[in-house]
């Protein structure tokens, strides 16, 4: 367990006065707060920081979760057998310093659905909501890659029918981070 984790937590309790379940928020409390400081920085400096600095605590919160004996059935059973057997993916934001070690974003992106889906007046239907959820999908993506998505949309819609399903090129020249699309539809002054 890392020192500033051993020592004290926040509320000023002792490590040995936690729970397994407080010590397992330490743990993520502690990842959370050293990638907050790296969040203004370049992805590559950011992965190697990250490598640096939250790849020993992960290792260590993996040596102290092995150790960790729940009760069968209980809750922090369920959270140990779910965080043991998903260790490769939890670690995945590791790999590249444009991903996140929460999925806080793709959240933030569903609520405009959440929010929105009570006012869609064609979800009478399967069909309708399919059409709605691949239409959300595509908005959120362009302004994902800064675009201007009713621009991105209007290229889709005029492009897309000459298609045929053997053109994987012509598909990929209208994905949202092709060059092509990128010099079309690019908001002016928006951030990369």
């Amino acid at each position: 367990m890392p020192a500033s984790i051993r020592n004290r937590d926040r509320t000023g309790l002792k490590a040995g006065d936690l729970t397994p379940a407080e010590v397992g928020f330490l743990y993520c409390e502690k990842i959370l707060l050293i990638d907050k400081k790296l969040k203004d920085l370049p992805p590559g400096e950011k992965r190697a920081r990250r490598l640096a600095e939250e790849k020993p605590i992960l290792d260590s919160f993996w040596a102290w979760l092995a150790g960790v004996d729940p009760l069968p059935g209980s809750k922090l059973e369920k959270a140990v057998n779910y965080f043991s057997d998903s260790r490769e993916r939890f670690e995945n934001y590791l790999k590249d310093g444009r991903c996140s070690p929460t999925n806080n974003a793709a959240e933030r992106a569903a609520r405009y659905y959440v929010i929105g889906r009570k006012n869609f007046l064609f979800h009478n239907s399967v069909k309708g909501a399919e059409a709605n959820a691949i239409l959300y999908s595509i908005i959120r993506t362009a302004l994902a890659n800064n675009l201007d998505d009713l621009k991105y949309l209007e290229i889709l819609l005029q492009r897309m029918p000459g298609l045929k399903d053997n053109e994987p090129e012509g598909i990929r020249k209208l994905l949202p981070w092709s060059p092509e699309i990128r010099a079309e539809c690019h908001k002016p002054g928006a951030d990369d």
